[in-house]
């Protein structure tokens, strides 16, 4: 019930970004699923940088272009011209390093126990924190979540 009241309160801001970040929880759950079978630092690095990727795109697009046409005097991919700008996701950082905490804990050991795609999924969209923070690791979570 709390992870269907947690991806409502996700899409009332906004239903695209929903399924974007279902999208990042599922791609990172397969990685973990992956560190589960074989502790593997490809996987882990991978996993890692896609997440940056993903946080780079959305929260500092705007200030590489900037930087790039202050040295360069090239307006690249500026709004005006294009007629696109990018939005920020809700919690973006909060969520992305909440799964990047999640998945070094997974590759170190910490959690041995698999806890399902939709626990990881409550674990990352649970939404009284969701905004505001803290960011939580699962050993403070989820002995909370089985009271």
């Amino acid at each position: 019930m709390i992870v269907i009241a947690s991806l409502i309160f996700y899409a009332t801001w906004s239903v695209p970004f929903l399924f974007h970040l279902l999208g990042i929880l599922y791609i990172n759950y397969l990685a973990i699923q992956s560190l589960f079978k074989k502790k593997s630092v490809f996987i882990l690095r991978t996993i890692v940088v896609l997440d940056l990727i993903n946080l780079g795109i959305f929260k500092y697009f705007y200030f590489f272009t900037d930087n790039f046409y202050t040295w360069t005097g090239w307006k690249f991919l500026d709004q005006k011209t294009f007629g696109f700008q990018i939005i920020l996701p809700l919690a973006i950082s909060f969520y992305t390093f909440q799964i990047i905490a999640f998945v070094v804990d997974v590759y170190r050991g910490k959690i041995i126990e698999n806890c399902g795609f939709f626990r990881f999924v409550l674990f990352i969209l649970f939404f009284p924190q969701l905004v505001a923070g803290p960011i939580m690791r699962h050993q403070d979570f989820f002995p909370i979540l089985d009271k």
